[in-house]
């Protein structure tokens, strides 16, 4: 296999890992920061949290602990329907007509829906209402 291809093929999968690898880069700076600048500063919790290391135990378990909640708040409980029909009732402009910086995207998702066989006359209206 030619060197120069291989690495072409290969670019795509280091973006990927680069992306994936980011994620706990970030993490380890985000508990840092918040350890040097918080923790060791209030002595209520610098008495629990004296190492870092401790910190960082309970911020990785927590981060699982609020990916699960989000997870319940938004799949299993109808919070987030009953705010998105809260926000038509008090903004009912939302469906009637979109604000011009957003008529690209609709007519690109208009696109997208009428290929994919999903009707669109609603969406249609409101296009036609904002130009």
């Amino acid at each position: 296999m030619n060197l120069k291809k291989a690495f072409h093929r290969s670019i795509p999968y280091i973006k990927r890992f680069y992306g994936l690898a980011s994620i706990p880069i970030q993490f380890l700076a985000y508990t840092s920061i918040i350890y040097n600048q918080i923790i060791i500063k209030v002595n209520l919790l610098y008495h629990y949290f004296y190492s870092y290391n401790i910190f960082l135990g309970y911020s990785f378990l927590f981060v699982f602990v609020f990916i699960y909640l989000g997870y319940l708040y938004t799949k299993k409980t109808k919070f987030v329907i009953e705010e998105i029909e809260i926000g038509v009732e008090i903004n009912p402009y939302m469906t009637n007509k979109i604000a011009k910086v957003q008529i690209p995207t609709y007519k690109g998702l208009i696109e997208l829906f009428e290929k994919n066989g999903i009707d669109v006359q609603d969406m249609k209206r409101i296009l036609r209402n904002s130009l």
